[in-house]
């Protein structure tokens, strides 16, 4: 069988792709495997669809955090030093669900609520900067400065006009 190396590695990669031979192979005979390849952590590997599936339903008992990427062992010594990358991603259940709602509404499709955003951004992309430019047509220009690009990136997460 294999010891998971070609799973993880980048060297193995970059000489032969993605290892979809070894992918098919788990999938039949050994769908839910535990491997540990020389240099790594050991990692679960989830093959089929189904699976994947059911694990992503039971997110208190199959985490995402401390980690979701696989890095060889040197890597992740010196990614200890190293704030810790935060993203939903990263976020388990509740602190996942509580950024998930805050953010949503900006990527779901509701014209009627999208067409009150744009009008949002772009009047605040009108509004003088700091230094008394103004943003043409609501477009960001290479020299944008404080408070204007602040409050155009707020927008993409809160409603600036209420605080």
């Amino acid at each position: 069988m294999t010891d998971g190396l070609e799973l993880v590695s980048p060297q193995h990669y970059g000489d032969g792709g993605y290892p979809h031979d070894t992918w098919t192979r788990l999938r039949q005979t050994d769908p839910v495997a535990w491997f540990e390849p020389p240099g790594y952590r050991g990692f679960w590997a989830i093959t089929k669809h189904a699976d994947i599936c059911e694990v992503s339903k039971q997110p208190d008992r199959f985490l995402n955090a401390p980690r979701i990427t696989i890095a060889n062992e040197e890597l992740e010594a010196q990614a200890a030093n190293q704030p810790p990358l935060r993203t939903i991603v990263h976020m388990d259940p509740p602190e996942h669900r509580d950024y998930r709602k805050l953010a949503s509404p900006w990527f779901t499709k509701q014209p009627r609520q999208s067409r009150g955003k744009a009008r949002r951004i772009s009047a605040l992309a009108r509004r003088p900067d700091d230094a008394g430019r103004r943003l043409s047509r609501g477009r960001l220009r290479h020299r944008c400065g404080g408070s204007a690009s602040v409050a155009l990136a707020g927008a993409s997460l809160r409603d600036p006009e209420r605080r």
